[in-house]
């Protein structure tokens, strides 16, 4: 189960890693500090819609955002969230 393994990453770091995927699409490694809750969603996306890896949802909910969101609508001050703040 993804999600109890989520405790053992108690500095809440998520590193995403795959230099190359099969498709060989370049892909470069990068490290993102988020919130308990955050790791916990992406685990169970991942897990419910029987994604590869959290790199692959990340991947999935950028292209989301470049291709179907807005910027101002994702970005403004008036929009933005934070739950953590």
């Amino acid at each position: 189960n993804p999600l109890a393994s989520s405790n053992d990453m108690v500095g809440k770091l998520l590193r995403l890693k795959k230099s190359q995927s099969e498709n060989n699409f370049n892909q470069d490694d990068m490290e993102l500090n988020i919130e308990e809750d955050h790791l916990e969603w992406i685990l169970s996306v991942t897990e419910k819609y029987d994604l590869s890896d959290e790199s692959k949802t990340f991947r999935v909910l950028l292209d989301y955002a470049i291709e179907d969101g807005d910027q101002e609508d994702i970005f403004s001050e008036d929009n933005m969230r934070c739950r953590h703040c």
